[in-house]
């Protein structure tokens, strides 16, 4: 006779197959997997999924290409390097790491989007849920326009060649052609829109609050050709700020401290011992380009043809010299990165700025000077908010034209070995006349086409999506 036990056993078991029976394999969960359903559950779990976004926008992918910048553009120069000599080619391991990195991003975004928008954070009212979904949105329209300014021919409005744009999670395979320019603008535009109005207010700077959402729309409108809503906007994220209330070098060494910093990644080598952000930036004088020490040389109102190339000491811009002189480069060569790059040694850490307030003063004077109707005394007017802070002479109005170049270069003198910004201007420039491709070839040989405007797409990329076509 058999135990209770074991008819218990066997009941259990046959209930089992009974179940299997008429069940397919891959409909059965098993108890507290983790799946596409159910890892969105409340406001703790969308965090930690909005934490995975954060991270990415750390990864060493995003500053290496930041650093390679320097070199495509005018800032710095190394004879022979591809990026130095514009001859990337499209099995370059750095444009492949950045262009997976930013589609990690989108694809992760969108995730978390789709969530949030379905209620599965089911303890979130409604200020709490657009506030994730305004992160959210302001990390794909970030990785968009990365890929943008990186793939797309973002210069002009009427080019096909954008980039694939995708607003829905990818869940397998799938081949998809690439947006217009325009198109891809106006994806970016929607989401910084909504972000702007509904995003965080009371985040520290190395989360994305409404502020820095409404500083990259400007930024995305300026690219577009949006003048009059670019001026606005800026203007708007500029009222009541005083960029004396920090100086030139409380901007790095204090990091998202500085009230000028807009979004700046967490970097804590108390807490994150070998973290690698920033570190790409190093050594950046040793590298500086003819061109832009002369640029440097003259900003502070006098040329004074310095002989000692690796002299930055005096007779420079002030940022010149406290980036790269002897007194403040710091332990990379660099004082705009103050802290060991990699933190063996649990040392603080170098953060670097998606977007900073100087850039949206800067922002708002060429939004100001091109716009229908602009008034180029205004213009001047945030131009030279931006040398007063490192007490250089002010520049005076003459003509639009020498007014946009004024704003170019000092989007140079403030901004460089950070972001690539000054590339990103030259082609937009080019794009809006005021530079020639003859002007381009002249300030740097190797600039002889508009293919040169433009990264290839990834090799990978393209054996991947038969639809994505090669940029022309």
């Amino acid at each position: 006779m058999k135990s209770k036990k074991n008819i218990l056993t066997v009941f259990i078991l046959g209930l089992l197959m009974a179940l299997a029976s008429c069940q397919k394999l891959d409909d059965i969960v098993p108890l507290n997997q983790l799946t596409e359903d159910n890892v969105i559950r409340d406001q703790k779990s969308a965090q930690a999924v909005l934490n995975k976004l954060y991270n990415i926008t750390r990864s060493s992918n995003v500053s290496q290409m930041a650093a390679n910048l320097n070199f495509y553009g005018l800032e710095a120069a190394i004879p022979g390097l591809p990026y130095s000599e514009n001859n990337v080619m499209d099995d370059d391991i750095s444009i492949d790491a950045v262009y997976t990195e930013m589609y990690n991003l989108i694809n992760t975004a969108n995730f978390l989007i789709e969530q949030l928008e379905a209620g599965k954070a089911t303890d979130l009212d409604e200020t709490g849920t657009n506030e994730m979904l305004a992160q959210g949105k302001t990390m794909r329209a970030m990785a968009h326009l990365h890929l943008l300014r990186l793939f797309g021919q973002f210069y002009d409005m009427d080019s096909k060649y954008g980039v694939v744009v995708n607003l829905k999670p990818v869940r397998g395979a799938e081949e998809k052609a690439r947006s217009t320019v325009a198109d891809t603008y106006q994806a970016i535009i929607d989401d910084l829109s909504f972000a702007a109005e509904k995003g965080p207010t009371n985040l520290d700077r190395t989360y994305m609050n409404a502020i820095f959402s409404k500083a990259l729309l400007a930024k995305v409108q300026l690219y577009s050709g949006d003048y009059t809503n670019a001026a606005l906007n800026a203007s708007e994220v500029i009222s009541g700020f005083n960029l004396a209330d920090n100086s030139y070098q409380d901007v790095f060494t204090k990091r998202w401290e500085s009230t000028e910093a807009l979004y700046a990644p967490f970097v804590d080598g108390d807490t994150e011992a070998d973290t690698w952000s920033g570190n790409n930036h190093g050594g950046f004088g040793f590298f500086i380009s003819p061109y832009f020490r002369e640029l440097g040389d003259i900003s502070d109102g006098t040329d004074d043809n310095i002989l000692n190339p690796f002299d930055f000491d005096s007779g420079y811009d002030a940022r010149f010299t406290y980036a790269l002189g002897s007194a403040t480069m710091g332990p990379n060569f660099n004082g705009k990165y103050p802290y060991e790059r990699i933190n063996a040694n649990k040392t603080q850490g170098n953060t670097f700025y998606y977007l900073r307030m100087a850039e949206v003063f800067l922002i708002h004077a060429e939004a100001e000077a091109r716009r229908v109707g602009g008034d180029l005394t205004t213009a001047l007017a945030s131009l030279n908010d931006v040398r007063d802070r490192v007490a250089m002479p002010q520049k005076s109005l003459s003509d639009k034209a020498t007014l946009l170049t004024h704003i170019r270069e000092e989007k140079m003198l403030e901004l460089f070995a950070e972001t690539g910004e000054s590339w990103f201007d030259l082609a937009r420039y080019y794009g809006t006349g005021d530079l020639t491709m003859a002007d381009l070839t002249a300030l740097k040989s190797s600039i002889t086409g508009e293919d040169k405007l433009t990264l290839p797409i990834p090799v990978a990329a393209l054996g991947g999506n038969t639809l994505l076509e090669k940029n022309p």
